[in-house]
């Protein structure tokens, strides 16, 4: 019988073991349960591609989950401020009793038989621009306990104006110790140059840094091995080393080392020594 290969060697999706990212999600963690001013909860995650930027966002947008924040995640492209709004008002719509108002706008009786016309109408859309519903937003979740959490992914790719005013309405939101975090991801050389050149963006510089680099080989084991036997099947010590040989630490291709070596006999009990060099050059193609 064949069990469903574990390993996802596309780049975004979560890896079922996430490897040597302990600190960093114990670390943002900690900053949620601080409350505002902690340094963690404005974060500028970076590393080349292909070492989990991605991946590292969504986790801790999962950490986020966990305490019950609400949370908001996108990518730097053309529109991002627009869409981010989209999404506070979502969410607005969703759970604040009073973001949407119902009015009677005409009353009328053909043939002796009233009828009555309403509109709904949401509430901030005529008086609330971003930086508005956001402070709201945030509002209603500390009345939860909670808070709003914010990913933006690829900010090495967006336009500086977007970026600029989303720099901007956070700041305002932070500064007003409202219950708000915020974590970008980007290349280091191309971050480095929006952080020190433009005045807005100087805030990045200011972040807490997670600098993603190769996982340590024993991490790398774990992220290996342990998808291996909770699906059900074993590798052995031999093909286990040459497998972490093969990623060099790299996140990327410990997915792909665990994939392609699974795919090479996935009905057999054992992903083998014969089965990783196999599947080597294959990854090396990748």
């Amino acid at each position: 019988m064949t069990v469903k290969n574990p390993f996802r060697p596309t780049f975004g999706s979560s890896p079922p073991e996430l490897a040597g990212r302990d600190e960093e999600l114990l670390l943002f963690d900690d900053a949620i349960e601080e409350g505002p001013g902690s340094p963690a909860r404005a974060v500028l995650v970076l590393g080349q591609r292909g070492t989990g930027k991605t991946v590292m966002l969504n986790s801790l947008e999962d950490v986020a989950k966990r305490h019950g924040w609400f949370t908001i995640s996108d990518t730097a492209h053309e529109g991002l401020v627009h869409r981010i709004n989209d999404r506070i008002s979502e969410l607005l719509h969703q759970h604040d009793p009073d973001a949407v108002d119902t009015s009677l706008t005409s009353i009328s009786a053909p043939a002796g038989l009233g009828s009555l016309t309403w509109a709904t109408e949401e509430q901030y859309s005529r008086v609330l621009g971003v930086r508005g519903r956001l402070n709201r937003l945030a509002d209603i979740a500390h009345a939860g306990g909670t808070g709003v959490f914010i990913t933006v992914d690829e900010i090495h790719a967006g336009g500086t104006g977007e970026l600029r005013e989303l720099a901007t309405i956070v700041q305002h939101t932070v500064r007003e110790e409202r219950n708000l975090a915020f974590a970008a991801a980007g290349l280091p050389a191309a971050m480095s140059e929006l952080s020190v050149n433009d005045p807005v963006l100087t805030f990045l510089r200011r972040s807490e840094r997670f600098n993603l680099g190769n996982v340590d080989p024993s991490d790398v084991r774990t992220a290996l091995r342990r998808p291996i036997v909770d699906a059900g099947r074993t590798i052995g010590d031999d093909a286990l080393d040459a497998a972490v040989a093969a990623t060099e630490g790299y996140p990327y291709m410990i997915q792909l080392a665990g994939y392609h070596s699974w795919r090479q006999q996935p009905s057999k009990p054992e992903t083998t020594l014969t089965d990783v060099e196999s599947a080597y050059p294959i990854m090396l193609e990748k």
